[in-house]
Formats: structure tokens, C-alpha cells, sequence
């Protein structure tokens, strides 16, 4: 018997206006391989998670020369989800896999997200640093799979917000 659920997440980016010229690029979507799953017993629960082979790339930089090249900028991104079609038993985590290269010459740092956290409606802090990042690598992982669960799309929307500090 096969049961497939298929996973749509929608990268969504929300510029944050002011006096600040943080800048914030996404490219690249999410892969989940291997989130068909072949059931073999009759009357037994698969409860499993599948973690993307491959996610989106983040760069945060900054419009101003001065501050770009010289890093005297820092930043905090954060992350929240908005439900389109979705199952509430489902969960999706997200972590950043890497540190990304830095982009400018001083006050590089990158601190947070190494660790899987639960998105939620609520905006979280993902991570934060200082001066330009580059191509900094995130994992996403959706918990919770069950037969209980029907089988369907499900579709959720996921924005990141950048602010500079």
C-alpha cells in the first residue's frame, strides 16, 4: 500500500521598512525525497519525519556601501509560518545546516539555529550576525507523519523577516 502526502512550502519574504537597509534574498526551494512511504503491516501506526535533502540559500546584506564592505551592520532574522491547507498534526522544524561565507571584511558572525525549532504562526528569532552573509544553507523537517494523517497536499507558507539591530 502506498500513502503520500505531498508537502508544498512557499518561501515568502517580508521587507522590513525604516531607516534601515537590510537587505534579505531566498533562493532555492526545499526537497523532500523520500516522503512516499511503503506500508507493509495492516493496523500499524508509520509515524516517521522527513528532513530536506536540499533547502534555500539566505543572504543578507546591506544597500549602503560603507556598510557593506565594512560590516558595520548587524541583524536578526526571523521565521513564521501561515498555514494554506494543513493538518495540525503535521509539524515543520527548520535549522540553519551551515554558516554560510561572510560577504565583508569585518565584524563577520553568524550565532543561532543550528538546532531544529517548531514553526508556529508566532515570528521567532532563526539566527543572527553581524556584516554581509552569504548562501547561509537551511534544513527543514516535517514531523508527525502518520497513516492517522490523510493523505493529501498540504500547503504552507513560510516567511522570513530580517532586522537590522
Amino acid at each position: 500500500m502506498r500513502w503520500t502526502v505531498s508537502i508544498i512550502l512557499t518561501i515568502m519574504l517580508l521587507p522590513v521598512t525604516g531607516l534601515g537597509q537590510v537587505q534579505l534574498r531566498v533562493m532555492g526551494d526545499p526537497l523532500f525525497p523520500g516522503s512516499t512511504f511503503d506500508l507493509t503491516e495492516a493496523g500499524m501506526d508509520y509515524t516517521h519525519a522527513v528532513t530536506s535533502t536540499s533547502g534555500p540559500m539566505i543572504t543578507i546584506s546591506h544597500k549602503h556601501g560603507r556598510k557593506k564592505n565594512f560590516g558595520e551592520f548587524e541583524w536578526r532574522l526571523a521565521v513564521h509560518k501561515s498555514d494554506v491547507y494543513w493538518n495540525n498534526e503535521l509539524k515543520v522544524d527548520i535549522r540553519r545546516s551551515g554558516d554560510g561565507e561572510p560577504g565583508s571584511r569585518f565584524n563577520n558572525w553568524i550565532a543561532g539555529g543550528t538546532n531544529f525549532q517548531t514553526l508556529t504562526a508566532m515570528p521567532i528569532t532563526f539566527f543572527e550576525g553581524g556584516a554581509v552573509r552569504n548562501n547561509v544553507p537551511v534544513e527543514f523537517r516535517i514531523n508527525n507523519i502518520s497513516v492517522l494523517i490523510p493523505a493529501d497536499e498540504y500547503e504552507t507558507t513560510i516567511y522570513f523577516t530580517v532586522y537590522e539591530n
